[in-house]
């Protein structure tokens, strides 16, 4: 399948999962919150625009809209109107970054009058897409805190015809970060079940992949030693 053939279809497909998608984003930020430090609010301030931009997408994504006001002289606060999350900016960088993104389609921004230091930041359909396709991109399993002493086996046997599903779901498995026991054999030692019904789904290919869970694998050393484990016996 061409490349760009590839994209539309898998487009569509993320479009229909988009609740999982923006779900995932929502315990992302949620987890970040809970480990971040004071100072480093005022470090979002110093970010790059590149940083700015995508967490304004970001916030609109998760709140329907993102609303930016003024909380000190050049610092600027931006939070989604729903969930309450938070981020801070200088004047300048956020300026430039809601110049951009309604420059690319991706957002829409509405003030009052050109005086008003309250703004509301509206995503396109366009820019919508592009921050499910994001989320879909950096889509990841966070470790636990600690270890349950489980292996994850994810198999897999895709017909040839059904190629651009197989190679998007080793690529994704890819960055996940799972072990490649064989060619169409994984494994992981924290919960992915949800992840990988979710890649199936996604990929349309649920009766060929399979997700096995065990508390016992031999011999696991070489498993051991790459995720860094120790098994307390």
């Amino acid at each position: 399948m061409r490349k760009r053939a590839y994209e539309k279809k898998l487009e569509a497909r993320l479009a229909a999962h988009e609740p999982f998608l923006v779900g995932r984003l929502q315990k992302e930020w949620d987890a970040m919150e809970r480990t971040r430090r004071r100072e480093e609010f005022r470090d979002m301030t110093k970010r790059t625009g590149i940083v700015i931009g995508k967490t304004l997408l970001v916030l609109a994504a998760l709140g329907g809209i993102a609303v930016i006001a003024a909380v000190a002289p050049n610092i600027f606060a931006a939070f989604g109107r729903i969930v309450g999350r938070l981020r801070f900016f200088t004047w300048d960088a956020l300026r430039r970054q809601l110049q951009y993104l309604e420059r690319c389609g991706y957002a829409r921004v509405k003030k009052e009058n050109a005086e008003d230091e309250i703004a509301e930041v509206r995503l396109t359909e366009f820019g919508n897409r592009k921050v499910i396709a994001h989320a879909f991109g950096e889509l990841k399993i966070t470790p636990p805190a600690r270890w349950d002493g489980r292996w994850r086996m994810v198999t897999f046997d895709i017909p040839n015809r059904h190629k651009w599903a197989r190679e998007g779901l080793r690529e994704k498995l890819k960055l996940i970060g799972v072990f490649f026991l064989q060619k169409s054999v994984f494994i992981f030692p924290y919960p992915c079940e949800e992840e990988i019904v979710f890649l199936a789904d996604i990929y349309d290919i649920q009766q060929y992949v399979r997700y096995v869970e065990t508390d016992s694998l031999s011999p696991e050393d070489d498993l051991l030693g790459h995720f860094a484990l120790t098994r307390i016996k």
